[in-house]
């Protein structure tokens, strides 16, 4: 494979992963809201936040070696999840 064509998939897998987190980085913030107490839910829920965050981290770093990919099309999944709200929580609620 060329370095170009193994850049190409590299930024398709990681635009796949970046919706896959920005969906389950959407559910978990939904729980953090609902769950007004401190508890073991709550922080089990803060912790599914933290593992997505780490992993739009590393979806960086894989876009950031990959060839002719401009810094503007790293993933900014806070922003996309907070879009994507009212679609997540219908999803989130249906999975109940």
């Amino acid at each position: 494979m060329s370095v170009r064509s193994v850049g190409g998939l590299t930024r398709g897998v990681a635009h796949d992963l970046n919706n896959v987190l920005a969906a389950i980085l959407g559910c978990a913030d939904l729980l953090v809201m609902r769950l007004k107490e401190n508890g073991p839910a709550l922080e089990e829920a803060r912790e599914i936040q933290r593992a997505a965050e780490r992993g739009a981290a590393l979806i960086q770093q894989l876009l950031a070696l990959s060839p002719q990919t401009p810094k503007s099309s790293a993933p900014h999944l806070r922003r996309r999840a907070v879009r994507s709200r009212t679609g997540s929580r219908k999803k989130c609620s249906k999975r109940r």
